[in-house]
Formats: structure tokens, C-alpha cells, sequence
């Protein structure tokens, strides 16, 4: 079952808040709590210590000393403060309580002080006596002269007097947690305008793509973080993809004319020798013409596989160290005869004899190779192609110059897309497939190098790529 992410930001958002909500209104209700009794702890035990140092001692028990404290605990203590004064033996010397129910005298069999623990407050250790939860502080009554307890006083309060105290601080906290937790749903609002809405435009629009349909129109995200750069690179995804997509159909027309060509030729040639139409003496010249077109065949099926196996960001190297030069030398020698052809040759010019680099000697071989045959397709006959090798720094840079036709400039931005063939290359060259420089580009790039391109029409182009010298990259 399809679950929205904005549900479950909702449901997390609302179990989070309330949570938290209800968190913060039990730590402050302990707190507040807290608060409240040691506040009152504190003032009864400075009340019940006054009282304290008011007892005569020597007349613990007398009318006199009675009177006296009685009117002392009436200026002293709070009315909500009940106050007893016991003797050693518990007895209730004194009492403040002057309600309907009071205990007025007798023994205080629940007084123990030994229950108080060294501490000067208890909590509902003597409900029994009032009817309701109370807490107690407690003092001594001391001698002056010899500093002997001779008796206590003991404060009571009703727990419900903090609990009131408390309860308001709790409510305002309520309120105000109320109060934030609605306005907190403004960010939750800003999260809809601004995360939700986008990321349904681009769910959207990465389902268009996913149907192959990538004209659809381009998501747009009116903000300046994450969720724009993802849009953003949507759409250049998709357009991307829509090039790749077109280049693929010119590909394939390209290709299909370029293999229908020369089979219409062979199939021609065939059977116009199979029927007699073309007489035995002439045969070896057709013959020549049918093994032309198909080395012109294995040559562009070569080119496709060489493609394929380029077609992949894991091309796999086996770089050893080696001499370019004498790799540049091996593969010029290999043109030698379509030189002659045209009257071309091609001017070697090496800034060091040896120049070692760390490379698939194989595939340096294959660049260089497909840069000079292309240079031999576009020169004019009797010309010349210039070969440069230099180096700097940590490269070795290798120039294929030629003085021929040229690329047009809205070309030359595109001459490396696979599956481009240029309008000038398609009426010089009959046998281009326009793979060629692609796989140029894969290769050097595939060595962390980079391939770049000069031309101007009617002048000549001129390649340059570089190869990383020996001990660069060598782990």
C-alpha cells in the first residue's frame, strides 16, 4: 500500500510534538513541584526556628511560656502553617490547629525522629492528624546553657497549598504550549509550499522518464537549495537523454545506409556476374570492387564493436610503461599505403627520442591510429599532416595537425557525441560511420586524460591529447 511521504511527516510530526508536549509539562510540573516545597521547606524551618529560640526552656511547660508562644507562633508563622511543640516523650505541648477536629494534647505516637533521617522535612507522615496529605518540618528546642534538645517544634502544611502554587505555573505552560504547538504548524505549511509541492513535480517527472518520455516539460522548483539541484539535474537528464535518443535514430539511419550501400553494390556485382551481364575478362576488377566494400563492411562492424566496448564507464585498462614514440612510428607505417593513394605524408616531430608513459599501449595505439586515418580522410590529396610529441610537466602531448577541409563551428562542439557524423564529413568520406572520434574520447578520457580540438574551415583541424608520463600515476 502507497504510503505519501507527507503522511508520514504528519504522523511523525504530530507523535513528536505531542510527545514532546507532554514531556515538557511533566518535567515542569516535577519541577515547579519542587520548587514550591523547598521554598516552603526553607521558610517554615526559618519560622519554626524562630519559635525555637523564643521557647524559655526552663518553662517548658508552664501557663506563662504557653501564652508567650502562642502569641509568638500568631505573629511568626502563617495560618496555614500548623505548628506543634512536642517534648522528648512526643507530647503535645502546643498546637496552633484550632479546628473542630484538632489535636489539642496527648501523646504523638506516630513521632519518631528517627524517621526524619537527619533531615529537616517528611511528607505525609502525619496525615492521620488533619485529614489530608501534608508535609512536615521539624526543629529542635535546645538548652543555651548546655545545648540539650528538650524538645521540637514541627510545622505542618498541606501538600494542596504547593500543588496550587505549582498548578499555575503548569497551566501557563500548557497555554503557551498550545499556543506554539499551532503556530508550529506554519513550518509544517512552509515544508508543503516548498519540499512536498517540488518533490511531487520532480515524482512526477522521474515517472515521464521512466516511460522514455523525456519532452516532457522541465520542473521547475523556485528555491536555491538541494531540491532545485535535483530538479536541475533532471532536466538536464532528460535532455541529455532526449539528444542520446536522437543521436541513436540518426545512428541507425546512418548505419543502416552505410551497410545497405556496399551490400546493394556486392549483391549487384554477384549477380550481374552470375547472369553473364559483366564478361569473365572482367571479372578481377569487380572482384576488387566486392573485396573493397567488404573491407569497407568489416572495417565499420569493427568500428561498432570497438564502440561497444567503449560503451561503459568501466573500461578496463592493462596500462604497462612503454615508449610512445615508437608506438607512433609502428602505426604511421601502417598507413603507408593509403598515403600514397593521395600524395599525403605525415611530418614526425619528436621534442625527446624516447618519451616513456604509463598507458593501455593498446588503446593509445587505437587513438592515435583513428586520429591519423581521420586526418587522411580529410586532407586534401598531396598535402601534408603534422605529427608533434611534447611534453610538460607530467604529460606527454601528442598533435594531429592535417590541412584539410576543416569543421564548421557549430560542429565542433559535437564531433566527439557518438553517433554524430557532420554534413561535411558525410559528403567527403562515403565509408565515415562517425564513431570513430567517439571512441577517440573514451579511451584518453577513460586514462584521466582529456583530447582537445582546433579547427577553422578550409584550413585543416588539429587534435591534441595527452598520456601521463612514467611514474605520474604509477601506485
Amino acid at each position: 500500500m502507497k504510503q505519501p511521504i507527507m503522511l508520514k511527516l504528519l504522523i511523525s510530526y504530530i507523535i513528536f510534538a505531542f510527545t514532546g508536549f507532554g514531556i515538557i509539562i511533566t518535567i515542569t510540573t516535577t519541577l515547579s513541584y519542587r520548587y514550591f516545597q523547598t521554598a516552603e521547606e526553607k521558610s517554615m524551618y526559618q519560622t519554626a526556628n524562630r519559635i525555637a529560640n523564643e521557647y524559655d526552656v526552663n518553662k517548658f511547660h508552664s501557663i506563662y511560656d504557653y501564652e508567650k508562644i502562642k502569641s509568638t507562633v500568631t505573629n511568626m508563622a502563617p495560618s496555614d502553617n500548623y505548628v506543634w511543640v512536642l517534648d522528648l516523650d512526643a507530647n503535645l505541648v502546643f498546637t496552633s490547629d484550632t479546628s473542630k477536629n484538632a489535636v489539642t494534647k496527648g501523646t504523638i505516637d506516630s513521632f519518631n525522629i528517627d524517621d526524619f533521617n537527619g533531615n529537616v522535612s517528611t511528607k505525609n507522615k502525619f496525615n492521620s492528624y488533619f485529614n489530608n496529605e501534608m508535609f512536615t518540618v521539624i526543629c529542635s528546642v535546645t538548652d543555651n546553657e548546655n545545648y540539650n534538645t528538650c524538645g521540637y517544634i514541627l510545622i505542618h502544611k498541606a501538600t494542596s497549598s504547593i500543588t496550587e502554587k505549582s498548578s499555575g505555573i503548569v497551566d501557563l505552560t500548557i497555554i503557551t504550549g498550545i499556543v506554539l504547538l499551532i503556530l508550529s504548524f506554519l513550518p509544517m505549511f512552509i515544508v508543503i509550499l516548498f519540499v512536498y509541492n517540488p518533490l511531487r513535480k520532480i515524482n512526477a517527472a522521474a515517472k515521464e522518464f521512466a516511460k522514455g518520455n523525456f519532452k516532457v516539460n522541465s520542473i521547475e522548483v523556485n528555491s536555491h537549495d538541494e531540491l532545485a539541484e535535483l530538479a536541475s539535474s533532471l532536466n538536464t537528464m532528460a535532455s541529455q537523454l532526449a539528444e542520446r535518443e536522437e543521436y541513436q535514430r540518426k545512428f541507425i539511419s546512418n548505419v543502416s545506409h552505410d551497410f545497405r550501400s556496399p551490400l546493394t553494390s556486392i549483391k549487384g556485382y554477384i549477380e550481374a556476374m552470375l547472369d553473364g551481364t559483366i564478361p569473365n575478362e572482367k571479372y578481377e576488377k569487380y572482384l576488387n570492387v566486392v573485396l573493397t566494400e567488404t573491407n569497407r563492411l568489416t572495417k565499420l562492424a569493427a568500428g561498432l564493436i570497438d564502440l561497444s566496448a567503449v560503451d561503459s564507464d568501466d573500461i578496463v585498462l592493462f596500462q604497462t610503461i612503454f615508449d610512445l614514440n615508437s608506438i607512433i612510428f609502428d602505426t604511421v607505417s601502417l598507413f603507408e599505403v593509403q598515403c600514397q593513394k593521395k600524395g599525403v605524408l605525415i611530418d614526425l616531430d619528436f621534442d625527446s627520442e624516447i618519451y616513456e608513459v604509463y598507458a593501455d599501449k593498446d588503446k593509445i595505439s587505437q587513438v592515435f591510429s583513428n586520429l591519423i586515418d581521420n586526418a587522411i580522410k580529410f586532407s586534401d590529396n598531396d598535402s601534408i599532416i603534422y605529427v608533434h610529441v611534447y611534453d610538460k610537466g607530467a604529460k606527454v602531448f601528442v598533435s594531429v595537425k592535417d590541412t584539410g577541409v576543416g569543421i564548421a563551428p557549430d560542429s565542433i562542439g559535437r564531433i566527439f557525441d557518438r553517433f554524430y557524423k557532420s554534413d561535411t564529413s558525410r559528403g567527403r568520406v562515403k565509408n565515415s560511420s562517425g564513431i570513430g572520434l567517439s571512441i577517440v574520447k573514451e579511451i584518453v578520457q577513460a586514462h584521466g586524460e582529456d583530447i582537445e580540438v582546433y579547427s577553422e574551415l578550409n584550413k585543416g583541424t588539429e587534435f591534441i591529447f595527452s598520456v601521463p608520463k612514467k611514474g605520474a600515476n604509477v601506485k
